[in-house]
């Protein structure tokens, strides 16, 4: 059967269709039965009497305007029945129709009345102008791709799959390209290529790469120092830094391969920190960070037997165990300070006028109350008091009392020689105010540290 062209009609195109005259589109349909010789026998004028009485008591169904009228087809010849069409073929018709933005006869497939789409959705006049899509990335298309549909468990709530996690963090690191945003991620490792070191960080999942000459490690050269030399001791120096909390900025991004891949700078995130936090006044013509006493918050990224490595909002400084407690205790800061943790600390002193040449001094002893001098003054001659050994040197034990006062061993009773760690017995001879602390002997060793 021959599909019918439907076009869409207007108010009065439709008035016109229905006050059409029945009578001249009777006589061009008796015109064209006369030509296919339907109307030969002796009978034609009864059966035109027949057709023009039905004609008045049923009216003739009109077409729509530009419908194109098939010739009725010869009774000797048997219609084609059309084949019974399953509604899954149905709906696929459908979709196809809305989707090229063509227009279907659903009577030709058992589907029910011609419809017309109101809207089309794309119609292409011609197939050698459809434009190709142009190839994308397997990101883009996944970004692209329809949300999956999850059913929560509670009303109304919302769940984020791992591709929608994926590209909310790249579109920060996109952010931070364009904006110059300062991030902050954890150095996770280091790679090592013949002569280039790259620094890879880890921000919420993401890779992110920093090379050795943007992670802002200077380290003076030694005379006589080689170049291998020198690498090797600033990649001990970055060695120690792993787990630290690094700011950056992100220079480059490339997702064209299989895995997204980010390039960024330190440099550039601790000149824009030095800029917010040190050069730009508030309006009280103050910065944000100047020398006063109250405290602020720092970041340990590296951490040694008798010093601290600490970034102060962009501005790296180092805290001497002088600088950490009031109590002289000879102790390894590495046990009890840890790379990515904060310290509290107070800022004595920043000198510079510019963002590349600014210095800070901090002390983290100075935010906490001095209560030394009164532990002092509460031993006596003869006290016994158990302590822990933290160092050694040249016969001479250095030991954190209980109290928090250093305790100074110059002998030991016990046939055991001490070591760090282990607990001993103090004996008290001598309280020194000046040096701020105790001199005594080991009676013995209470406890071996394994």
């Amino acid at each position: 059967m021959p599909r019918k062209k439907v076009e869409k009609t207007t108010d009065v195109e439709t008035k016109v269709a229905e006050n059409a005259d029945v009578a001249e589109v009777t006589a061009e349909i008796e015109g064209a039965a006369v030509e296919n010789g339907d109307n030969a026998d002796g009978d034609s004028s009864n059966n035109d009497a027949t057709d023009d009485n039905t004609a008045e008591e049923k009216p003739l169904e009109t077409p729509l305007i530009n419908e194109e009228i098939s010739t009725p087809a010869s009774p000797d010849i048997p219609e084609k029945i059309p084949e019974p069409v399953t509604e899954e073929e149905t709906e696929i018709k459908e979709e196809e129709a809305e989707i090229k933005g063509e227009e279907y006869d659903l009577t030709e497939f058992g589907g029910g009345e011609t419809q017309v789409p109101v809207e089309v959705v794309a119609e292409v006049t011609n197939e050698d102008s459809a434009t190709i899509p142009s190839a994308s990335t397997p990101q883009q298309q996944q970004a692209r791709a329809p949300r999956q549909r999850i059913l929560t468990a509670d009303v109304g709530g919302e769940v984020k799959t791992q591709q929608d996690l994926e590209n909310e963090v790249w579109h920060e690191l996109k952010n931070s390209h364009i904006r110059r945003d300062v991030l902050t991620g954890t150095l996770s490792m280091i790679e090592i290529f013949g002569d280039t070191t790259l620094c890879v960080i880890d921000y919420k999942g993401q890779r992110v790469v920093i090379p050795l000459k943007e992670m802002g490690i200077t380290a003076a050269r030694i005379q006589g120092q080689s170049n291998e030399e020198h690498r090797t001791r600033v990649n001990m120096m970055l060695n120690r830094m792993m787990g630290a909390k690094i700011d950056f900025i992100v220079r480059g991004l490339d997702e064209s391969g299989i895995e997204r891949a980010a390039v960024a700078s330190r440099n550039a995130a601790t000149l824009r920190n030095r800029e917010r936090f040190y050069i730009n006044k508030r309006p009280n013509g103050l910065p944000l960070v100047y020398a006063r006493d109250e405290g602020y918050e720092a970041r340990i990224i590296a951490v040694g037997e008798r010093s601290l490595r600490v970034d102060v909002f962009g501005v790296e400084t180092s805290i001497g165990s002088g600088d950490v407690s009031w109590e002289a205790i000879r102790m390894d800061l590495r046990d009890k300070f840890f790379v990515g943790d904060t310290v509290l600390v107070r800022v004595k002193d920043v000198t510079g006028d510019t963002a590349a040449e600014l210095r800070v001094r901090v002390s983290i002893k100075e935010l906490l109350p001095d209560r030394v001098p009164e532990k002092l003054n509460s031993m006596k001659r003869g006290n016994r008091c158990i302590g822990t050994v933290t160092d050694a040197d040249n016969g001479i034990f250095f030991i954190a009392l209980s109290n928090g006062l250093l305790g100074v061993a110059h002998k030991c009773h016990d046939r055991r020689k001490p070591g760090r760690g282990d607990k001993v017995d103090f004996v008290v001879r001598d309280v020194d105010l000046v040096r701020r602390s105790v001199t005594g002997d080991i009676s013995k060793i209470t406890k071996r540290e394994i």
